[in-house]
């Protein structure tokens, strides 16, 4: 009788990664469990509510309309257990004001420093703290309510936990996703072209928020196709250091990859008369509900300073 469970939050979380992931291997990846632990926690959920919630067969999982339902209304009631755990502490006497960014491992190194600074936003505090992670952590760790800003590459359509009421963005930067590949110490020219058949691809993984931004791009889905994936990464610092010792050719923001372009140890491969870039967006999201007062006003400065600079 399901009256006898009793339901876990980590189970409404669970959730919402198998329906975003709709695989049992992947979703259990995401929460860091073993995929039969996983699976018995989302049939102590089924239980729990009484019905099916996802349709299991050896080549698909699906969402039943229930199951739809229920993910809605998880996703709504996980927001407001941490917004209301995140107002709390902030009222708590003992709770410490620091505020916290999350940031995606390559705009830690390659933009926020410069940004930070250019923006005299530490300026305006006596401490703050840089959680650096893959995209799926920073989002996790940020919807949780464990920080109370998030930066990340962006584009629409990119399918962020991010795109609903509950948050608010503001473009603080842009930047370029170019492909490129080590110099062919003869030729002067890309050591892979692509006329070349099956060039060996350097690729991000699922974890990457860069990874879902290209897979959604149709010209780089095309450009791919018939490559041969040789080495995958969350990271595109791991990339750049694969394509610098010319393992393969690998997709970059240019302000990642520039230092390397100008040092020689990189080429943009481009096809025949075109130049080929994805513009993206540098991002800053933070929780639409009211934060402590200093993290407020550091959201005040960056959007006037915001409105100010160019891109």
């Amino acid at each position: 009788m399901h009256q006898n469970i009793q339901i876990e939050l980590i189970w409404l979380e669970d959730c919402l990664a198998l329906k975003q992931t709709l695989n049992f291997s992947q979703a259990a990846s995401i929460r860091n469990i073993t995929q039969p632990a996983f699976s018995r926690r989302i049939q102590s959920l089924e239980g729990w509510i009484g019905t099916t919630l996802f349709q299991r067969s050896r080549r698909s999982v699906t969402l039943t309309k229930a199951g739809e339902v229920f993910c809605d209304e998880a996703a709504t009631l996980i927001n407001l257990l941490y917004n209301a755990r995140r107002k709390t502490l902030e009222t708590s006497e003992l709770y410490d004001a620091e505020v916290v960014f999350t940031a995606t491992h390559s705009l830690s190194f390659a933009f926020f420093p410069s940004w930070i600074k250019r923006s005299k936003t530490a300026n305006l505090l006596n401490t703050f703290q840089l959680v650096s992670n893959t995209m799926r952590a920073c989002e996790r760790i940020f919807t949780q309510g464990q920080s109370q800003f998030l930066l990340c590459h962006h584009l629409p359509k990119m399918n962020l936990k991010l795109e609903s009421g509950d948050y608010i963005s503001i473009k603080v930067g842009s930047d370029n996703m170019v492909l490129v590949s080590a110099p062919d110490p003869d030729s002067g020219k890309p050591k892979w072209s692509l006329e070349d058949k099956a060039i060996p691809f350097l690729s991000y993984s699922g974890e990457s928020g860069l990874g879902r931004i290209l897979s959604g791009q149709p010209a780089v889905v095309k450009l791919t196709r018939h490559m041969r994936t040789v080495f995958t990464s969350d990271l595109a610092s791991t990339l750049l250091a694969m394509a610098v010792s010319g393992e393969g050719v690998a997709w970059l923001p240019f302000s990642i990859a520039l230092g390397e372009m100008l040092q020689g140890n990189l080429m943009q491969v481009t096809p025949i008369d075109t130049e080929l870039k994805i513009p993206v967006e540098v991002r800053l999201f933070r929780h639409a509900a009211p934060m402590t007062r200093t993290a407020e006003e550091l959201w005040e400065h960056i959007v006037q300073n915001a409105a100010l600079t160019p891109d």
